[in-house]
This record gives C-alpha cells, sequence and structure tokens, in this order.
C-alpha cells in the first residue's frame, strides 16, 4: 500500500459518499482511507459502514466524544499504514489522476517533503467559478504569510509528519490546523511545493467565507508568534503577524472583499 488518505468528517451524510466516490476513481488504486467520524448527530456513520462492507480500503474510525479536526486527523494518522499521507475533505472530490500526479512528483524530487496542488473553487457541485493557484515552492516568508498550500490537496511523506508530531491540538490552532503544520514543517527544515494543475474540486461559499471570524484570525496571530523565531524570517518579515489583528477589527469588511477577489 502506497498511500493512507485522512479524513475527518462531523455530519457529512449530504456530501461524503461523492468525495469518497471520487477517490474509488483514482487512477492509482494502491491507497487505503481512514476516515474517523468526529461525534457525527446525522446517517455518516451508516453511510460510512455501508462503503466500508463494498470497499475493503474505507476504514472507519468512531470517536464517542467530539474532539475537532486535529483529533481526528491525529487518529487516522496514528492508524494509518503508507509511506504517504493524504489529505481529503468530506464535500471536496479529487481529480482521477491527482494521487498518480503527486506520487509522481515525490519520487521525482526527493528533497519535497509535501506536494499539494491548484484547486477549482465551486459553492454548488458543477459549478465553478475560480481556479487558486499557489506558490510552486513556497519560502519560508510565503508560508508564514499564508501563501502555502490548500490542506486538502496535500500529500505529505509519513516520516515528516511524524517527526513534527502530527497536528497540534490546543485552543490556538482551531480552524488553522493547517497552517501550524506548515509552521511546524518549515521550522524543522522541510520544504514543499505544488503542482498547477487543479488536482481538486474545493467547496468555498460565502458561507464558509462568514464563517471566518475575529477569533479564527486572533488564532493564526498565535500560531505566527509561536513560530515566528523558528522560521529564519527577519525582523521586518515577522511584523506580518499582526496583520490578522487588523483584519480581526473589520471582520465584514475583509470577509466581503476577500469574497469579490474570489469570484
Amino acid at each position: 500500500m502506497k498511500i493512507s488518505v485522512l479524513m475527518g468528517t462531523h455530519n457529512g451524510a449530504a456530501t461524503l459518499e461523492a468525495a469518497i466516490a471520487s477517490l474509488q476513481q483514482q487512477t492509482e488504486p494502491s491507497w487505503e482511507l481512514i476516515v474517523c467520524d468526529d461525534r457525527s448527530t446525522d446517517a455518516t456513520w451508516e453511510i460510512l459502514q455501508r462503503l466500508a462492507l463494498t470497499d475493503p480500503r474505507i476504514k472507519p474510525i468512531h470517536n464517542t466524544v467530539a474532539g475537532g479536526l486535529a483529533v481526528a486527523l491525529n487518529r487516522c494518522l496514528s492508524v494509518s499504514q503508507a509511506p504517504f499521507i493524504a489529505r481529503m475533505d468530506d464535500d471536496d472530490y479529487s481529480a482521477p489522476e491527482r494521487f498518480a500526479r503527486q506520487l509522481r512528483a515525490l519520487e521525482q524530487e526527493p528533497q519535497v517533503a509535501l506536494v499539494g496542488s491548484a484547486v477549482r473553487l465551486f459553492s454548488q457541485p458543477g459549478q465553478h467559478y475560480a481556479t487558486r493557484a499557489c506558490p510552486r515552492y513556497p519560502t519560508t516568508n510565503q508560508i508564514f504569510r499564508g501563501q502555502n498550500f490548500v490542506h486538502p490537496t496535500v500529500m505529505i511523506r509519513r516520516a515528516a509528519l511524524l517527526k513534527v508530531g502530527g497536528y497540534t491540538v490546543m485552543a490556538q490552532t482551531l480552524r488553522c490546523e493547517d497552517f501550524d503544520l506548515w509552521c511546524k514543517l518549515y521550522a524543522q527544515g522541510y520544504r514543499g511545493m505544488n503542482l498547477t494543475e487543479p488536482l481538486l474540486d474545493y467547496r468555498e461559499s460565502p458561507a464558509t467565507i462568514q464563517r471566518r471570524d475575529a477569533q479564527q484570525l486572533h488564532n493564526v496571530y498565535a500560531v505566527m508568534n509561536r513560530h515566528r523565531q523558528h522560521l529564519s524570517l527577519t525582523p521586518f518579515q515577522q511584523l506580518y503577524r499582526f496583520t490578522p489583528l487588523l483584519k480581526s477589527w473589520m471582520p465584514q469588511m475583509v470577509r466581503n472583499l476577500r469574497y469579490r477577489q474570489v469570484k
């Protein structure tokens, strides 16, 4: 087995099956999907059990107490077996060649620890409204400024993810667990790349942007403040950590501006 896919889900019954179907259509078939149901109250667990009966690569686990995304992903990581770890969300769709392209990139560039890709943005299935690209080889400064990776697109070498302790579980990383992970990896000397092809359809709507509230921006600041001295940044580059605090004072204006830019 080459790839372990980590997915956390909470009340994902409406979108879960389509997301998993996109994995089952991968041209690279050597993968396992470990899905942690974070104490859903809808039909999520029943759907996962049914799908697992038809495809032994699907391995659901269940949280008895809701712990959030970082806890769910760490549980998945603890039972994963493959040398490469891929991420996937329960409401996105992977292109059929995603895994094959990412494996090839990691094999061709041994100095790279993780590889992401561009994404096609949608709010309703089949209705793409933009493409988001990420830097080809994000620098440390770009990582710090949020120009890094789209979380559910990445494939990471298992050894690197374990070396940094997986996902950080603390209140200050809530809803920015991925940003904290990129900072940890780069602080340890790991580097990543992004493929220019959009290999994932990424769900982003006005509602998801509205949920990026002042508390999340304060958490981003806390992550930046904690990692800034370990990322070989200049004092001037470290000043960027105050940007989330400035944005938190005018969250509605920033969210509306961000959505207009994406559109």
